[in-house]
């Protein structure tokens, strides 16, 4: 299969779920994470092989686990980490979609394992690839 027709199969792939997955998009950028985890579950349901749906999931995920960050929530941060690796796992990853998958992948490394190196080694990874996420990552890791 040349790199034409992967990019084609990609497309026609995630048109399906497209709707539900911005409509997740909006959703976390609203701080409504439960509903935006549900919006880019559907987009899942119907285009399994969605990228930045999974990144996107992951993302929403952590967040949520985030919210009370004295008390990580430790499943949700699980399942951050999953998503995270499946966006990572197509052969065709958008540059943003795979930085908020590495960056998901930083924190939760940093939050749950303590994890600095890890975290410092994909902030070099995501800021070639994304600054905004890059100063994402900065900012947490800047914190006590």
């Amino acid at each position: 299969m040349t790199n034409n027709d992967k990019i084609v199969q990609f497309l026609s792939n995630i048109d399906a779920g497209r709707d539900s997955y911005r409509q997740g998009v909006e959703l976390v950028n609203a701080g409504e994470f439960e509903a935006g985890i549900a919006a880019f579950q559907e987009a899942l349901q119907v285009s399994p092989n969605f990228p930045q749906a999974y990144a996107w999931l992951g993302y929403a995920y952590l967040e949520q686990a985030l919210q009370t960050e004295a008390d990580l929530d430790m499943q949700l941060a699980g399942q951050a980490l999953y998503a995270a690796e499946q966006a990572l796992q197509f052969d065709i990853c958008p540059q943003n979609a795979c930085a908020l998958a590495h960056y998901v992948l930083a924190v939760v490394h940093l939050k749950v394992y303590g994890d600095r190196d890890y975290a410092l080694k994909k902030y070099e990874l995501i800021r070639q690839l994304n600054q905004k996420f890059a100063n994402m990552l900065k900012n947490r890791l800047d914190q006590p």
